[in-house]
């Protein structure tokens, strides 16, 4: 089984950034729920510039640097933020747009700061709601030795 898109992800209009102030906090707000709800669907931590995965870029990453010259990656077919259905995609800056308002709202935040290509950590929890199911799952759980990350991984735990 695979995620389900909820139905406006097939209305041509959601993937053009909005002029009118409500419409387009509505917009972001539904661009918010559906990046955490795929996330969670799919056990992304990471999320690149460009709507795909970031966790295996990760290992490529250089923490030092520090260079924020590119904040915009191409949108692919492969990502999030393309339809290939009606043929739309999300352009750069909106994406960026949606990712600042996710780190505002403490649903995100930059992998690094100071290079925003390296993508978002996404909280599909808040920080207070994984402390809060890791502490009932530790609370509960055999006296097995693990470490944490088998548990993020998902073997540990039925998250």
């Amino acid at each position: 089984m695979s995620f389900k898109f909820p139905s406006i992800y097939d209305f041509p209009p959601f993937f053009t950034k909005q002029v009118h102030g409500q419409t387009l906090e509505t917009q972001k707000s539904q661009w918010i729920q559906l990046i955490l709800d795929y996330c969670r669907y799919n056990k992304i931590w990471i999320l690149s510039l460009n709507g795909e995965s970031g966790d295996s870029k990760l290992d490529h990453v250089d923490s030092e640097d520090e260079d924020d010259d590119d904040d915009y990656a191409e949108v692919t077919k492969q990502s999030l933020f393309t339809n290939n259905k009606i043929d739309r995609s999300l352009k750069s800056d909106f994406i960026m747009e949606i990712y600042n308002e996710m780190i505002s709202k403490e649903k995100a935040e930059w992998v690094n700061p100071k290079n925003h290509k390296h993508g978002i950590i996404v909280y599909w929890h808040t920080l207070e709601e994984w402390a809060n199911i890791i502490f009932e799952w530790v609370s509960v759980s055999p006296s097995t030795m693990l470490t944490f990350r088998l548990t993020l991984q998902g073997r540990a735990t039925p998250f």
